[in-house]
């Protein structure tokens, strides 16, 4: 097993109270008692406030779980006691001093139990265990893990905010920009929005062709199609326009432009939202008080300009016309992943309990998220009943599963407790 699942695994242990004294073996032959176990640390392998006998002496301070390669420097104190599963792990304080070492015998049925997740976690594995779980346990496991999501990208709207001076009209407009690219465009989409000032797509938002040559212009995309009538236009309207508020354009590689279906294309995209930003019912307030389904179909399905019903790309002209609209599975994705992050955020930000909770409406009322994460928990028996469920398993497999993280995990934690 790689050490640093051992390292998981012997401190899940420790936080179970598993480790009665006769599991412990002192390196240097100290008699060792825990008279408390003390509380997880969240920013490094320990325990603080815990309560060691060694050799009739009581220690109180932190616990670790290092290697020779850690150090105990990054610790405030020095350590009463250092935890491991080999005699090769010796560490020294800051003076030379040897810190009490310590091995932790591990169950048999533990270790055989976390070997099976940890090496079959990229199957989806526990999905089996978490179908066989009782309503009341599935509800917390889900509703766990969904605010844990909510908060990480809580905090990614913050730290956004911060960097856009902190005003929320501008970092609402980013991010709409950021969700509307996708997983294959986000950071291309994200870049596009901070080189268009928001005061210019104020100023020239009576003018959907004005905002479409702006968009299209400082994309770079245009430059690898064929010109019209109306992409010279464009074209012609971006020059003036990027003279006017100093735009430099993107370079065309930034953008993902492979293997997309004709109705989710980058362009066709950015043609959408010049339309969104531009009509006059989207603004921060309607996303606030998004609630339900309907809602984000309002709020969302929007067609693209006349030109477009011919087109895909510029410049190439389609056979069959269509209306090129914001569809309502897009609009669930943006539902998702931008206004039920964003309601939150600017929740937790104005500290308004309602406004948080108003999420969880939202997504109760959208459908299971679509992509090669839910299906593999689909696979393995999860049932997802809406977006709710679907953001917690997708929390589960990109936060624990992918990085084998089941020490720290409450299904793993779950599977451990009952093999011992």
């Amino acid at each position: 097993m790689d050490s640093f699942l051992q390292r998981d695994l012997l401190m899940m242990l420790w936080q179970m109270r598993v480790p009665s004294s006769h599991h412990l073996i002192s390196i240097s032959s100290e008699k060792i008692v825990v008279l408390h176990y003390g509380e997880r640390s969240d920013n490094n392998y320990s325990f603080s406030n815990c309560k060691v006998e060694i050799n009739e002496v009581i220690y109180t301070g932190t616990v670790v779980f290092l290697q020779s390669a850690d150090s105990a420097k990054f610790f405030d104190d020095t350590p009463i006691l250092n935890i491991s599963n080999s005699e090769k792990e010796l560490l020294f304080d800051m003076m030379g001093n040897p810190i009490p070492q310590a091995m932790m015998a591990i169950p048999k049925a533990a270790l055989q139990r976390f070997n099976s997740i940890t090496e079959c976690n990229k199957d989806y594995n526990c999905g089996y265990h978490i179908a066989k779980y009782e309503a009341i346990n599935r509800v917390s496991l889900f509703t766990n893990l969904f605010i844990e999501r909510l908060n990480r990208k809580s905090q990614e709207i913050f730290n956004l905010h911060e960097s856009l001076d902190k005003d929320w009209n501008r970092t609402l407009y980013t991010l709409l920009f950021r969700s509307m690219g996708g997983s294959n465009n986000k950071l291309a989409f994200q870049t596009l929005a901070t080189k268009i000032p928001l005061s210019a797509i104020s100023r020239e938002g009576n003018s959907i062709t004005a905002i479409e040559a702006l968009l299209l212009g400082t994309s770079g995309l245009m430059d690898l199609y064929p010109n019209d009538k109306y992409t010279m236009t464009l074209r012609d309207e971006f020059n003036h326009l990027s003279r006017k508020y100093s735009i430099v354009p993107m370079n065309t590689l930034d953008w993902n432009i492979k293997q997309h279906n004709p109705h989710n294309h980058p362009v066709l995209r950015i043609v959408q939202l010049a339309v969104l930003i531009t009509s006059k019912h989207f603004l921060l307030d309607q996303v606030l008080k998004c609630s339900t389904k309907e809602d984000t179909y309002r709020l969302f399905c929007v067609e693209a300009s006349d030109y477009w019903m011919s087109h895909f790309v510029p410049g190439r002209a389609s056979d069959r016309q269509s209306i090129k609209s914001i569809g309502k599975e897009k609009a669930e994705l943006l539902g998702i992943n931008f206004v039920g992050p964003m309601q939150f955020a600017y929740g937790d930000y104005l500290g308004d309990e309602d406004q948080k909770e108003r999420v969880i409406d939202l997504l109760e009322n959208l459908g299971v998220e679509k992509n090669y994460i839910t299906k593999g928990w689909k696979n393995s028996g999860v049932k997802m009943e809406n977006a709710f469920d679907s953001q917690a398993m997708i929390q589960l497999h990109t936060v624990y599963c992918t990085y084998k993280r089941c020490g720290v995990c409450a299904v793993g934690k779950k599977l451990i407790k009952e093999s011992i």
